[in-house]
């Protein structure tokens, strides 16, 4: 029987030694053969070119800038809320541009009030108008016609009156001698105001300032806000709040200041705003 053990070729027993013989079914591969292969790897060197030199140029297309964040670190110049400027960190916090306000870009920052969704609801322009959805309601606004300047015994309570109207829908009156405040109606208010307070340098050295609402010498107070100042020269401070009231009747309101430091040198005390929004029955 012929065939083949061990690359000898005969029969069972023995004969002349021959070399293996290649397979016949594998073909030699040619240089041509590879031309696919060479062209796809060429390819992608190409698009891997690319791409690293749009990342040298920093042209990074991205659907959000969260994308890529935290591969370019902090980046300037970003425009939000209409406001230019803004840097944003790697974890996607904003920072604001130097001397920015807040109240630049929401109406009302000192008196805003938003709903679940996000809708401003009532809020106090930087102007001094009232804005927001619910600005329709009734609204008394005043603005203070007087500045209250005084010298002497700093540490008497004052009341700041004379308001001029500039908006009325008849929720409230005013005592244009005493200053006192009184609502046509019960219900609930939103009541809210400014107050701005010039300290001369003659008033020494460490005097405190408090302003907000009272009912009348010696009564009670609401939404009091106080400042504490440390040191010579002229001082100035604007002092703004917004607080609810239930009026259930026969509530007074009066806008009082008080101050101590050395009895000298004019301190000067105005209300630019003043404003009553009715809320609801009762």
């Amino acid at each position: 029987m012929a065939g083949t053990i061990g690359g000898s070729t005969g029969g069972l027993g023995g004969g002349k030694s021959t070399p293996t013989r290649t397979d016949s079914g594998v073909c030699a591969i040619s240089p041509s053969d590879l031309v696919g292969y060479t062209g796809n790897a060429l390819n992608r060197i190409k698009e891997l070119e690319q791409r690293m030199a749009e990342l040298e140029a920093k042209n990074v297309t991205a659907n959000q800038l969260s994308d890529i964040s935290q591969q370019v670190g902090w980046v300037g110049g970003i425009t939000y809320m209409g406001i230019a400027g803004w840097t944003q960190t790697e974890y996607g916090t904003l920072i604001p541009p130097a001397g920015f306000f807040i109240g630049n870009i929401i109406p009302g920052y000192s008196a805003g009030f938003y709903d679940a969704t996000g809708t401003l609801q009532l809020g106090f322009g930087t102007d001094g108008t009232i804005t927001g959805a619910q600005a329709g309601n009734k609204i008394d606004t005043f603005n203070g016609s007087d500045v209250l300047s005084y010298s002497t015994t700093p540490g008497t309570q004052r009341v700041i009156k004379n308001f001029n109207v500039e908006d009325s829908d008849g929720l409230v009156n005013q005592n244009v001698s005493t200053g006192e405040i009184t609502f046509n109606q019960t219900g609930v208010y939103l009541v809210g105001w400014v107050v701005d307070l010039e300290y001369p340098a003659a008033a020494g050295n460490d005097k405190h300032f408090i302003c907000g609402f009272g009912n009348g010498v010696g009564g009670y107070y609401s939404n009091l806000t106080e400042s504490h100042h440390v040191g010579s020269g002229v001082a100035n401070y604007r002092f703004s709040g917004t607080f609810p009231l239930r009026q259930t009747g026969g509530i007074s309101l009066y806008v009082v200041c008080s101050d101590d430091g050395v009895a000298s040198g004019t301190r000067d005390v105005e209300c630019p705003n003043l404003w009553f929004m009715y809320v609801k029955a009762l």
